[in-house]
């Protein structure tokens, strides 16, 4: 089965780069979106195993705080993608539970690893507390 993964970016270019980049090396990428509050819809319309996250989003609502919410409504993990790296930013992504912070700009080695890593831990949480 094909690991989904949701991506929630506010730079359309980046975004792009990421979905080839992911579905390159074997991941669906179910849906991209720029709007914290589109990207709660998204996730529970579409259930995505992963989602890509960025910090800082158009519209009001910061990606820390659409984190927040998507982990505590529907467990989904989290990998905050962001060019921020400050105590503030980093205190607020820490309240949300992610499994990964990579700060751009990245390479795709680094990021697919965390997003295997990710992935991994999720699996191994879920059978766990399924016992």
């Amino acid at each position: 089965m094909t690991d989904k993964i949701l991506i929630v970016e506010d730079e359309y270019i980046t975004a792009m780069d990421l979905q080839v980049n992911l579905e390159n090396r074997g991941y669906e990428v179910v849906g991209i979106c720029d709007l914290a509050e589109k990207a709660i819809e998204l996730a529970e319309a579409l259930a995505p195993d992963l989602i890509l996250m960025d910090v800082s989003l158009h519209g009001v609502m910061k990606g820390t705080e659409a984190a927040d919410v998507i982990y505590h409504r529907h467990g989904i993990p989290i990998i905050f993608l962001t060019a921020y790296s400050d105590v503030n930013t980093i205190a607020q992504a820490k309240l949300a539970y992610p499994y990964g912070y990579i700060t751009k700009p990245f390479n795709f080695r680094d990021l697919s690893i965390a997003v295997e890593m990710a992935l991994h831990r999720y699996k191994l949480e879920s059978e766990k507390s399924t016992r």
